[in-house]
């Protein structure tokens, strides 16, 4: 996971990275097999965002996207989530 085309956080399932950002608006984005995807998160001072990687994985193939589920969804997931890395991009 890379916040702005910063540093890379490696990620496991069921762990959570917090980046600290500036208000505005900020790219979000992680690799898997070549692959590059990317979303947009935006604030303002003091707001807090939660994004989430949803993934399949099959003995024979595996997809990873950046969910679409509510953000309410996605903050209940990160309570129970453990925290791997902790960043400030400035």
């Amino acid at each position: 996971v890379q916040a702005d085309g910063g540093p890379t956080v490696e990620t496991l399932p069921n762990t959570m990275v917090r980046y600290r950002l500036k208000p505005g608006t900020h790219t979000i984005a992680f690799e898997f097999e070549g692959q590059r995807p990317a979303t947009t998160v935006a604030g303002n001072a003091g707001d807090v965002r939660f994004v989430r990687i949803d993934g399949m994985v099959w003995t024979w193939k595996s997809t990873f996207a950046w969910a679409t589920e509510s953000e309410d969804a996605i903050r209940g997931r990160a309570l129970k989530a453990r925290l791997i890395a902790d960043r400030s991009v400035r």
